[in-house]
This record gives structure tokens, sequence and C-alpha cells, in this order.
């Protein structure tokens, strides 16, 4: 595991590099993106499991922090949705440079997802695009966070404080950037250019549902995968809390290794 700092020096991003196994090493590469900040701490140590767990199994693994996020440069205040998805392709092409892999498959939770599908990666070869729990409808997510964000603080405030949404579960959200969240639509996005998507959903959602029906009417190489967890993605108080997951992050392992 080698932590380093990548990108142009206005905006760099922290990444973390996991090496294959010495006796089982791939030809490719696999970029992990993150969800949203408001979820990023409950998703950590299961973005390091799985990164563990497919570097094991041979693959060049690299996830990174977006710009404003994590330990990468730039305040909280500056993100926004466009820059997120340039880092993605910043990213996929500092994999590709660092290990010389000839494709990349990337995977994406929630917001990560969304963002990964719209991302721009240039003429590197995208194997697959895993979606797990994908953020299909921005608008339907923001009502989320802003429902979990009201959950939340009703529970340690006494009522007479007004909030504005100036900030989302702790971490500020500009206008803009709410704009540009509500803006996400996958339904509507175009092709994907990836050889196969598949979308590994922990819950049943009706978008889920209605994002493989999308990819089935297009024509796109897809497989739904619905691997039920206990562990949800937030509750209210304990939102916060580590995604201690294990099917879902073996499914993960599974589809991008071709089992």
């Amino acid at each position: 595991m080698e932590p380093f700092f990548f990108g142009n020096s206005g905006k760099t991003l922290f990444g973390v590099y996991h090496q294959p196994v010495a006796q089982n090493i791939r030809d490719m590469g696999v970029v992990l993106c993150y969800p949203g900040p408001q979820e990023y701490m409950s998703a950590h140590w299961a973005f390091r499991r799985l990164a563990g767990l497919l570097s094991q199994s041979g693959f060049h693994v690299l996830r990174f922090d977006y710009f404003g996020t994590g330990d990468s440069s730039g305040e909280s205040t500056r993100a926004n949705i466009a820059q997120w998805r340039t880092d993605i392709g910043t990213a996929v092409k500092e994999l590709v440079d660092m290990s010389r892999v000839r494709g990349v498959s990337l995977m994406g939770g929630r917001l990560g997802a969304a963002l990964a599908v719209q991302a721009t990666i240039g003429e590197i070869r995208l194997k697959n695009l895993v979606l797990w729990d994908p953020v299909v409808i921005g608008e339907a997510y923001i009502r989320e966070l802003r429902a979990l964000h009201e959950k939340f603080f009703a529970a340690i405030c006494d009522g007479s404080e007004k909030r504005e949404f100036t900030e989302l579960l702790g971490y500020p959200v500009s206008a803009a950037m709410i704009s540009e969240i509500e803006k996400i639509n996958l339904l509507k996005q175009p092709h994907c250019m990836a050889e196969k998507v598949f979308i590994i959903a922990s819950e049943e959602r009706k978008e889920y549902l209605e994002l493989a029906t999308e990819y089935e009417t297009r024509g796109t190489a897809f497989e739904y995968r619905f691997v039920p967890d206990s562990t949800k993605w937030g509750s209210g108080e304990d939102f916060d809390q580590a995604l201690l997951l294990n099917d879902v992050i073996h499914e993960i392992v599974a589809v991008i290794a071709g089992v």
C-alpha cells in the first residue's frame, strides 16, 4: 500500500496505490471512486478492504480523495461535481501511467457511481463499470441527505434553532453544488463506453431497476446483481457508522475478476 499525491500543483489529489500480489499480476487496473463526503467515513473501511482484496486478486488498484475532500488539496467550499468528474479521469490516467496496465475498470459507490458514469477518461480502455448502490436521480439523493440531516440534528438540538442547509451532515455544501447534484439523472445519461456495466444493489430500489431497464433498452452489456446486506448507508443517529460489509465486497471483486 503506497500513499502519494498526484495531479497538477494547483489541485493536488491524495491517492493510495495497492500493488498486485507478485504471483498473480494482471495487466488490468481498478480505480475506486468514493461516495460523496457525507458517506465517505462510513464507506472508508469497505473501500480499503475492497482495494486489498482486488490487489490480492492481481489487480493494480488506486483509491483517492476528490479535490476539496479527505487529504486532497482545496477547501471543501470550492469543490464541485464537474471537478470531481475530472478527478476520476486524472486518477485513471495516473494509474495507467504508473502501472502500464492495458485497461481499467471503474467502481463507484453511491454518488461516486454516478460520477464514474459521467467521467471522461479519454482513450483509455474501460473494461468494467461497477455501480454500487448508485445515485440514479440527484434530486432524490439530496432529499435523502436533507432528511438525515434534519433527523440527526433534531436529536441534539432543542428545536429553537433553525438550520439552513449550508451544510449536510457536517459537510459544507454550496447552493451551486446542490444544484449540480440535483441535475444528475443516469436514466438520461448517454451511452456508456465501458465494455460491461454491473449494478450491485445491497437493497432493491425502484430507481435501480429502472436503470437496469434503461441499459437493456440501450443494448448495453450489463448485469444487475442483488446482494442484500443489513448494513445501510445511513439511518439518522448512526449515519457515519462504518459499513461492515462482506458479501457486497466479495461480489464486487468477483464481477471485476470475471468470476
